[in-house]
């Protein structure tokens, strides 16, 4: 009759203890206790926590330019003697800088430290049988991708040149750079 009521307590202590919630935050405690004689008691935790980290990012750019350097187009006419058209030289750059299809994560798993884990099996009655078994696991999972498209469109016009001369001595100097 004593073992019966020993095993019903041990067993009651067991399904109370399975029913207490637990949080991931929270210290994680198993206590078998005051067991009676060849009473039975048996306990398993587990604490896990996933976390899934999927980023995706997709950039398009255009970078249209249009560029047009003119150094000519100049008239002379009618000089007489020692008149010239001197156009200066044209230079064109033109740079494009296209930054993008860059991510960062932070990840600090959104898991909690599972913190400290206590098994106290003590002042238990000859005989009796505890067990505990406690599993605690941290996952972090991150995906990451990036689609850069880049187009570049250049159009550059560079001149010294159209540049006339009519019914005079002169002459016609210049030049480009592209």
């Amino acid at each position: 009759m004593l073992t019966k009521f020993a095993t019903t307590i041990a067993t009651a202590s067991v399904i109370l203890f399975s029913l207490t919630p637990l949080t991931a935050s929270a210290d994680t405690q198993v206590l078998q206790e005051g067991n009676g004689a060849y009473a039975n008691s048996d306990a398993t935790i587990t604490n896990s926590s996933t976390s899934n980290t999927n980023v995706s990012n997709t950039s398009n750019v255009t970078n249209n330019n249009t560029v047009v350097s003119n150094s000519g187009h100049n008239t002379e006419s009618f000089n007489n003697g020692g008149s010239s058209i001197t156009t200066g030289s044209v230079t064109t750059d033109v740079t494009n800088t296209t930054l993008g299809g860059t991510n960062v994560v932070d990840n600090s798993c959104g898991c909690s430290n599972p913190g400290d884990t206590l098994v106290n099996q003590s002042g238990n009655a000859a005989f009796a049988n505890s067990t505990a078994s406690v599993s605690n696991s941290n996952t972090s999972n991150v995906t990451a991708s990036n689609t850069l498209n880049v187009t570049n469109n250049n159009d550059i016009h560079s001149n010294t040149g159209y540049n006339t001369q009519s019914f005079g001595n002169a002459g016609l100097t210049g030049g480009v750079t592209v």
